[in-house]
């Protein structure tokens, strides 16, 4: 797959709206009230969107395939500057190759750790069992 990655930007949200609406689409009322308590609810995908640390996959034809909710904060646990991945959702090989874009962004940028939320764990484990 021809794939081309970028931070994502306001102008981006219709694309992950519409990623959402096609994913979950099928969810039952009850699947539908979980969304709720999960990182893409509208109005947290909203709020990282703008903190300009997001990326996302895009097709050929500009068609978002996964995506990434980030940000960056400061003084946190003695760190002068940490990354916190919350989100990253889309195809495996996708979700893996945004994972380590966002590591190497912040290693780059000299941060001091990158963190992400519990939703993440079981990925994050999978992909230190391939090394």
């Amino acid at each position: 797959m021809d794939v081309q990655m970028r931070v994502l930007r306001g102008t981006d949200l219709e694309s992950i709206f519409k990623f959402l609406e096609q994913k979950n689409k099928d969810l039952d009322f009850e699947q539908q009230m979980e969304l709720w308590n999960h990182p893409e609810r509208k109005e947290s995908v909203e709020f990282y969107v703008n903190t300009g640390w997001c990326l996302g996959v895009f097709a050929h034809d500009d068609e978002l395939v996964a995506y990434s909710l980030a940000q960056a904060f400061v003084f946190k646990n003695g760190q002068t500057q940490s990354l916190w991945i919350e989100w990253v959702d889309g195809p495996k090989e996708q979700k893996k190759l945004l994972f380590e874009a966002q590591k190497k962004i912040a290693r780059e940028k000299h941060f001091q750790k990158v963190l992400h939320s519990e939703y993440l764990v079981g990925f994050v484990n999978d992909l230190n069992e391939e090394v």
